[in-house]
């Protein structure tokens, strides 16, 4: 079903899209759209093609589609209200992903969702940044295993609004999860050539069209381009960008920062789903781009690292480099700090810190072979 979605959300006249011959084949076309959040960008592909669905399907998707540019009105009003108090604290603060995408790409807020808000700041400015997302009212996510850890070794911390219409906020200090990245990829990546985009009383930065599309295709590569929404997102920024879209630049900074093994793997997927998407001369210059070993592997583990978290840092330890970097990584993750320990580990009794990092250490590595 991802296929025929794929083929009727295209851009790509070359491509047949392929219809469903029964209302059930409609209808399972319909559901996979609302599930992926596509149904906005269905309902347009239809309209454009001059097509109708059946009654049914249409209007479960004309629901769906409401129900995000309803989500998405609401959303935005929150990002303006916290990017008004980063700017009136003199935080620099960008927007990646579905927020950036909707100010830019996607012209009505029915057609691409996001369910959350994903925001960059830089390293420095992490602290000041948390403590305006509380001042806002934002509930930080359970804590990592030190206090330290974001931004020390995590991309990301995790906020939400409370309330009957929860907002998540993803605050990032960088673009990606894979701890080589932190190495490869320098802290003002993205901050080059970013734009500024004005937000009622405020402005928000995004990438340049092309750190937009690089980091949109290494996202989708390390997440396995397990969402087709990701692959269109790829599509459609290329489309609007259109002659203003810096293909050597983009292939310049992949080589630079190790990245163009998973910008390849990223435009490699949309290109199967979506069709002929990139210039033939930009992936064949990314090709020639031989991955080390350290390249393959840290993508090859980044879809599988929640899943398999032993392995995750393994992975973390070869693919890093630094044996200071390596040694206090290692200790974070083997003997955390006793308040997560506590979240952790619910009961008190004397040497109960110890016992809970038994019982950790033990649970971690019997999960690959379907243990607790």
């Amino acid at each position: 079903m991802r296929t025929a979605l794929a083929t009727l959300l295209t851009l790509e006249e070359t491509v047949a899209p392929r219809v469903p011959a029964t209302e059930a084949g409609w209808r399972r076309l319909g559901v996979a759209a609302v599930r992926g959040g596509c149904a906005g960008l269905l309902l347009e592909a239809l309209e454009r093609r001059g097509w109708s669905a059946p009654e049914p399907v249409r209007r479960m998707l004309g629901e769906a589609a409401l129900l995000t540019a309803t989500e998405n009105q609401r959303n935005r009003r929150q990002l303006e209200r916290v990017a008004g108090a980063f700017a009136q604290e003199g935080v620099p603060l960008m927007v990646l992903k579905g927020a950036a995408l909707n100010e830019w790409v996607y012209p009505r807020p029915e057609l691409r969702p996001m369910a959350d808000l994903d925001l960059l700041i830089r390293c420095e400015d992490a602290g000041r940044a948390e403590q305006l997302l509380v001042r806002l009212g934002f509930e930080r996510g359970p804590g990592y295993v030190r206090a330290d850890f974001f931004p020390r070794f995590h991309y990301e911390a995790h906020y939400e609004l409370a309330g009957m219409a929860p907002l998540l906020v993803d605050l990032h200090v960088r673009p990606w999860r894979p701890l080589r990245y932190m190495q490869t990829v320098p802290a003002e990546a993205l901050w080059a050539n970013s734009r500024e985009v004005p937000l009622e009383a405020s402005s928000i930065r995004v990438p340049g069209n092309a750190g937009m599309l690089l980091h949109l295709a290494v996202h989708a590569a390390c997440h396995g381009a397990s969402r087709l929404l990701w692959l269109v997102d790829m599509q459609r920024l290329v489309r609007a960008a259109g002659a203003d879209l810096d293909w050597q630049g983009l292939v310049e900074s992949a080589r630079r920062w190790k990245l163009s093994w998973p910008v390849l793997r990223g435009l490699e997927a949309a290109q199967a789903a979506l069709g002929e998407v990139w210039p033939g001369e930009v992936m064949r210059a990314l090709a020639a781009e031989r991955p080390g070993w350290r390249d393959r592997l840290a993508l090859a583990q980044a879809p599988h690292d929640a899943a398999h978290p032993v392995r995750h840092v393994l992975v973390d330890l070869l693919c890093t480099r630094g044996w200071r970097f390596r040694l206090s990584y290692l200790g974070a993750m083997l003997l955390p700090g006793r308040e997560h320990m506590g979240q952790w580990y619910g009961r008190r009794h004397a040497g109960w810190l110890p016992v809970a990092y038994l019982l950790r250490w033990g649970r971690a590595t019997l999960r690959p072979f379907g243990g607790p």
